[in-house]
């Protein structure tokens, strides 16, 4: 038996003392078993809908797919979930899919030889898994790119097992690293594509020899890629490839970071790995932090939005633009006049109200916010804003109440006198005596208080002469009446100083029209009624002064 497998076989009486129950994983790799060969590809054929289902029946539908037995858990039964695919996907994908939900839950699957079981998450570390090692030629990248808990063996080359665990374990679950410092080798049991992940890294520290100094730095705001590239480009991309590092050198620095020092990136968890002098890390580290790990500051955008609150936004873009404008027009190559300086460049828009009558179509408008949408630099912005503010206050009210009432045409109208002799007032021997009310028959000699008295309430009378002595000469009697009216509308409207306000009523009336084809039962020509829009509109526009007087504007349609 040469050295190698000597080794190995030390490193079997070993394990076989933890209390990793690994004693069918180290047999499998006694056995020499071989990587499983790249499958075809899978069509994507499945799709899962499992609605407040239990767990049980979702690794039962799956496993029958796939064809295999299982030994479930007695807790499967009732844990309830809800797996619904929006796409169809393959078998593979379905089963890492049910790693994920088995794990969310506290479970995994495991696979030993032939045989699948599920086990609680904390129980998995004293249970027998399946084992990959680097002594069987799986190398860390060609583990499972799979949510599959399993342990993987690496007999480290160049660098201490310890050095490797210090490295592994922050990345990792806890405890799932251990080591064996008489090997050099590290056992890890975690999921296969996170232990792919974190063996990255040691396979590259593995490559080029020990260093004095080996540092993680975890990346909050930079790429771990982009952070490698930029000091490859400062160093030219030279790093020391040699195994061998010699420690002290008499040749002065060319740079102000060494190229000795090995920066490798773990795109997976964002952080760098650095080795080489504790000094020549500590520079790098110390520029990242300062320069290139830091929040990026976002570019001003030259694009602001001011809403409006009381004024109409396309009114106040209207004024905006007229006041903006320099003197001289655009001929004018200098902002600052005297000492005022003018808006540099200024493009704005309102938002348009949508009209519901307009449809869906590009007539319909582009919203119905009441904004200013303003492109300007910084500086023209602050000034533009504050102006903005000054202007946009609230108007004073007014409250309207509105009649709007069909008064009929017909109406009645009489004015009348009755007059007879007083005495010889017209002198000796002349009398005369006139008489044009209606209502009035009988002797025009007699007591006019009689006329008087039967002319109704709804006349305005007029009686000449004393009344208590019965000697009234003269009567007259105006009548003003009006009736049918109808209050067609009563609105109570409120409405900005200097703004129009409308109320509208359309009504349909039908009139005669011209004669139809059609005849009647006598043959007599029918009219035809024609309907009418009739529209009443009022337009009020309230304007008040500065001492409180209210002028109104009214048009009647």
């Amino acid at each position: 038996m040469n050295s190698k497998y000597m080794l190995l076989g030390a490193f079997l009486c070993i394990t076989l003392c933890t209390p990793l129950g690994a004693f069918s994983t180290l047999a499998s790799i006694a056995q020499g078993q071989q990587p499983a060969p790249v499958k075809a590809i899978e069509e994507p054929t499945f799709s899962l809908n499992f609605e407040d289902a239990s767990l049980k029946s979702v690794v039962d539908y799956l496993a029958d797919q796939k064809q295999i037995d299982y030994i479930p858990d007695k807790g499967l039964d009732s844990i309830k979930v809800s797996l619904i695919s929006r796409t169809p996907l393959t078998l593979s994908q379905a089963w890492d899919t049910l790693y994920t939900l088995l794990e969310a839950n506290g479970f995994t699957f495991i696979k030993v030889n032939d045989t699948y079981r599920i086990i609680p998450m904390k129980d998995h570390q004293r249970n027998p898994l399946p084992c990959l090692s680097s002594a069987q030629g799986v190398e860390p990248k060609d583990l499972p790119n799979t949510d599959e808990v399993g342990r993987y063996i690496y007999f480290c080359r160049n660098i201490k097992a310890s050095a490797a665990k210090t490295i592994l374990e922050p990345m990792l679950a806890q405890g799932a690293v251990q080591v064996n410092n008489t090997l050099e080798a590290c056992i890890i049991t975690e999921k296969f594509l996170h232990t792919k992940a974190a063996m990255k890294i040691v396979t590259e520290l593995d490559q080029g020899g020990l260093r004095e100094a080996i540092k993680v730095i975890q990346l909050n705001h930079a790429n771990a890629d982009t952070i490698k590239k930029i000091f490859d480009d400062i160093t030219g991309g030279k790093q020391q490839k040699s195994p061998i590092r010699f420690s002290a050198s008499a040749a002065k620095q060319a740079t102000y970071f060494s190229n000795d020092t090995k920066i490798i990136p773990e795109p997976t968890h964002n952080k760098l790995i650095l080795m080489g002098t504790s000094k020549n890390i500590d520079k790098i580290i110390d520029f990242i932090g300062k320069y290139l790990d830091v929040p990026i500051e976002s570019a001003q955008s030259r694009i602001h939005i001011k809403e409006i609150k009381y004024m109409a936004a396309e009114k106040l873009k209207n004024m905006l633009e007229k006041l903006m404008k320099m003197p001289g027009g655009s001929n004018s190559k200098s902002l600052l006049q005297g000492e005022f300086k003018y808006f540099e460049d200024v493009i704005m828009t309102a938002e348009v109200p949508r009209d519901s009558t307009a449809g869906s179509g590009d007539s319909a408008g582009q919203g119905s916010g009441n904004r200013l949408i303003v492109s300007c630099n910084t500086q023209d912005w602050a000034r533009l804003s504050a102006f903005i503010d000054r202007l946009d206050k609230p108007q004073p009210q007014v409250a309207l109440e509105v009649m709007i009432v069909d008064l009929k045409v017909d109406d009645e109208r009489a004015l009348g006198a009755q007059v007879r002799t007083k005495g010889s007032m017209l002198g000796e021997n002349l009398t005369a005596q006139a008489t044009n009310i209606a209502e009035f028959t009988g002797d025009l000699g007699g007591n006019l208080i009689g006329v008087a008295a039967g002319l109704g309430s709804q006349s305005s009378i007029l009686t000449l002469g004393d009344a208590t002595k019965g000697d009234i000469w003269g009567v007259i009697r105006s009548v003003y009446k009006i009736d049918h009216s109808n209050i067609i509308s009563q609105p109570f409207l409120i409405t900005n100083n200097n703004t129009k306000c409308t109320e509208s009523i359309v009504l349909q009336r039908y009139v005669a029209g011209g004669f139809s084809n059609s005849t009647s039962s006598n043959g007599m020509a029918m009219q035809e009624q024609v309907p009418v829009r009739a529209a009443i509109s009022t337009e009020i526009t309230p304007r008040i002064n500065a001492s409180g007087i209210i002028d109104l504007d009214i048009s009647v349609s």
